[in-house]
């Protein structure tokens, strides 16, 4: 990255479709490494609401308004002071990503979806790193089901096994398309032929897919013989300005480790990481896209 210039402001947060493409401007402020435990990923859900622009991003979602969800929370995080003990199970890491196009009512209306859960191997490994990696513009584009293979190298370069694709499904907008944004989506007329999913569908199988992963989660600590859950961490849904995902989809949920919040550079707090930026950084010679 370019050394920081003399008086130099924050950048605007990018649009959606637009974050993945931007250059790294800036040095960052280093962190100390984050392993993938639960105490780990505590940290990390405490430093992305901990960013200036958290709540602006994430406390302003309008979840009470008509047509939004919002999605249970099964139980409350711990604060920053109190991570959970050790041995305490990592909690289920879904990452979501969204794609938008432009209708003549939204200019970012849903269009692709991809939720992906990690499956971890046991490995101690950096979750900076991880929550980056996971992100799924590296499985767009591959059939449900199939994760990348520049998603799979990196995953299992970290620790990760593979990971479960949840939901890849194309999705309705609501109202006529008037830019495609073919470049970013690879869609254009008729590519939404026959697509079942409305926004609202798919915001429920989101939510249905939290709930899941939260059953499996507390039946998995109940076989292994752990009477006492209240330090098990809910689902934790991880992405890059994820906060922009969320309004396509009109759903409100959390917990959430956001990639640009919780990567800071110097002197610039208010500042948002770029995934581009990220990538550079943290996964030299991995492709960002397949």
């Amino acid at each position: 990255a370019a050394a920081v210039a003399a008086g130099a402001t924050a950048p605007a947060d990018p649009p959606a479709h637009h974050r993945r493409r931007s250059k790294p401007h800036h040095h960052s402020t280093p962190h100390p490494p984050v392993a993938l435990t639960a105490a780990g990923l505590h940290a990390l859900i405490h430093r992305t609401a901990a960013h200036p622009r958290f709540g602006e991003s994430y406390a302003s979602l309008p979840s009470t308004s008509e047509g939004w969800l919002r999605a249970p929370r099964p139980a409350p995080v711990r604060p920053p002071s109190s991570p959970p003990p050790p041995g305490t199970p990592p909690p289920p890491l879904l990452a979501l990503d969204c794609e938008m196009v432009g209708t003549e009512a939204d200019g970012s209306a849903l269009v692709r979806l991809a939720l992906v859960r990690a499956r971890p191997t046991g490995l101690q490994v950096e979750g900076e790193g991880a929550a980056v990696l996971l992100q799924p513009p590296l499985l767009h584009h591959a059939s449900p089901g199939a994760p990348g293979p520049a998603a799979t190298a990196a995953l299992s370069r970290l620790g990760y096994g593979a990971v479960d694709v949840l939901l890849a499904a194309l999705v309705r907008p609501e109202g006529t398309v008037t830019d495609w944004r073919t470049g970013i989506t690879g869609l254009g007329p008729g590519s939404l032929d026959g697509a079942p999913l409305s926004r609202a569908g798919a915001a429920r199988a989101v939510v249905a897919a939290l709930a899941d992963c939260h059953a499996a989660a507390l039946a998995s600590a109940a076989a292994a013989g752990m009477t006492d859950t209240a330090h098990l961490l809910p689902p934790i849904l991880i992405g890059h300005a994820l906060h922009h995902d969320l309004r396509a989809l009109r759903l409100d949920a959390g917990p959430v480790i956001d990639t640009a919040l919780v990567f800071a550079y110097a002197g610039l707090p208010r500042c948002a990481r770029l995934l581009a930026d990220l990538h550079d950084a943290l996964c030299p010679g991995l492709p960002l896209r397949p």
